[in-house]
């Protein structure tokens, strides 16, 4: 577990434009941080909401041994969180795989991609029923293709 004065220099660490993008998971919940206000040796003062909540400009006083870890709610290259620490990044960003390019999957893994697709889509069309989809699953599932028999 990291201590008071190893989160305190981690916040420090991290630029003032990201830390609203930062969620603090803590033992008991999570709070969506909008500042840091101060860093107090036993506890930190921050502007924030509870996450999953819209009541934004609350004030937080959190005790640093409540803080399980923290994360960056964004997209954010490997060289940036590198350079908050004044480093290199051990690897470079990787691009996304396209998907042409994805290794291919056993025929079994292929149907059932096939099937859980389809039934999702026709679950969101409301085009077919339950007992349609529940269908496609279970023949994806044994091999036998995904079409259903009309039941």
């Amino acid at each position: 577990m990291m201590t008071r004065d190893e989160w305190s220099q981690l916040f420090r660490q991290v630029p003032q434009g990201y830390h609203a993008s930062m969620n603090l998971v803590l033992k008991n919940g999570e709070i969506s941080v909008e500042q840091f206000i101060l860093f107090e040796p036993d506890f930190i003062v921050l502007r924030g909401r509870v996450a999953g909540t819209t009541d934004e400009g609350r004030c937080f006083f959190v005790p640093y041994d409540q803080i399980v870890y923290a994360r960056i709610e964004r997209m954010i290259k490997a060289a940036v969180v590198a350079g908050f620490f004044g480093s290199e990044p051990m690897y470079k960003d990787v691009p996304a795989i396209p998907e042409a390019e994805t290794p291919a999957l056993g025929q079994a893994a292929r149907d059932e991609a096939a099937a859980s697709s389809a039934a999702a889509a026709a679950a969101e069309s409301g085009s077919v029923g339950k007992n349609n989809i529940l269908e496609m699953i279970r023949n994806a599932k044994l091999g036998g293709g995904n079409k259903p028999t009309g039941k």
